[in-house]
């Protein structure tokens, strides 16, 4: 529950940041085109330089050359900056799929504890079920014991009466038989 709950906020916190990427990759994809278009014009320029440098001598042979090597200079900067904006592009393709699989990993840890709860939810009915159950028998058993004592009690009382009864007949014989033999 713990872990899930870090996780969402993870989740947040990625979804936020994936808000922002989403307005920094249109920045940067229109950054990569200006920069490519500004490179493509600023290549067009240098070669047209270099034609020229080629028909032509001297003094402004010069100012050329000094022109292709910022030209070239302005170009790799370019270059370098339209590599920066993809390579932020592929990190945030990155967060992205990492953040997809976070979602993945919540989800799949909200059913386990879903079905864990369930479980644990059988298994205590199961145990309640078993616990009345238990009980009912017990009860049941009690009464019957109750009742075999009681019948065990009146055996016993008709056994005693039975006893008096035998010794008194007995007794009542034995003084008859000593009557007679008087």
């Amino acid at each position: 529950s713990d872990e899930i709950e870090q996780k969402e906020a993870m989740v947040i916190h990625v979804n936020k940041e994936r808000e922002c990427m989403e307005v920094m990759k249109s920045h940067f994809e229109s950054a990569i085109q200006s920069l490519q278009s500004e490179v493509d014009v600023l290549s067009s320029e240098r070669q047209n330089l270099l034609e020229k440098m080629t028909q032509k001598t001297g003094n402004t042979n010069e100012n050329m050359r000094t022109r292709i090597k910022e030209l070239e200079n302005r170009i790799k900067e370019l270059k370098n900056k339209a590599a920066e904006h993809s390579k932020s592009l592929r990190m945030r393709e990155i967060a992205e799929r990492k953040c997809a699989q976070l979602s993945a990993e919540i989800q799949a840890d909200k059913k386990r504890r879903a079905a864990l709860q369930r479980k644990l939810k059988e298994e205590s009915e199961d145990r309640r079920s078993e616990k009345k159950a238990a009980q009912r028998e017990a009860t049941r058993m009690l009464r019957n014991s109750q009742r075999l004592k009681i019948e065990l009690q009146k055996v016993k009382d008709e056994a005693t009466r039975q006893a008096a009864v035998l010794r008194r007949k007995a007794a009542e014989a034995l003084s008859r038989q000593k009557k007679q033999a008087e």
